[in-house]
């Protein structure tokens, strides 16, 4: 799994977890320590599990500025439905090295699994999610 990682300077933390007789593999990773921009699509492929985490979105893709209103967003990635909460422009916390993702492997979460997805008040945007 490592070996196929090269590009990455640092080495994600892996976990596996077992929930209602499902084993489902994930990983956190912050994307700050790429040595150069790589497409989300593979960085989500090298990192190959069912669950990813993924930290300073905004440094690395520099996705759109959060709309009025706006806490989150959900786009589809090859085989992951991935959910963004970017940053915000105007608050005072939420710089460049914000934006988070979850990523999750449609194959073992389908989308309407999920149920409710939980937003950080506005001040805090791109800080959690």
């Amino acid at each position: 799994m490592v070996a196929s990682m090269r590009f990455l300077k640092t080495v994600p933390r892996f976990l596996t977890s077992t929930v209602q007789k499902h084993v489902w593999s994930s990983v956190t990773y912050n994307v700050q320590s790429l040595p150069s921009a790589r497409p989300l699509s593979t960085v989500l492929s090298k990192l190959n599990t069912d669950i990813i985490g993924l930290q300073s979105t905004a440094s690395a893709w520099g996705w759109p500025q959060r709309q009025p209103g706006q806490t989150f967003y959900r786009k589809h990635v090859g085989a992951y439905a991935v959910y963004v909460w970017p940053r915000a422009s105007n608050s005072l916390y939420s710089t460049r090295s914000c934006g988070v993702m979850l990523a999750l492997r449609r194959a073992a979460i389908t989308t309407s699994t999920v149920r409710t997805v939980y937003s950080p008040p506005s001040v805090l945007a791109g800080r959690g999610g």
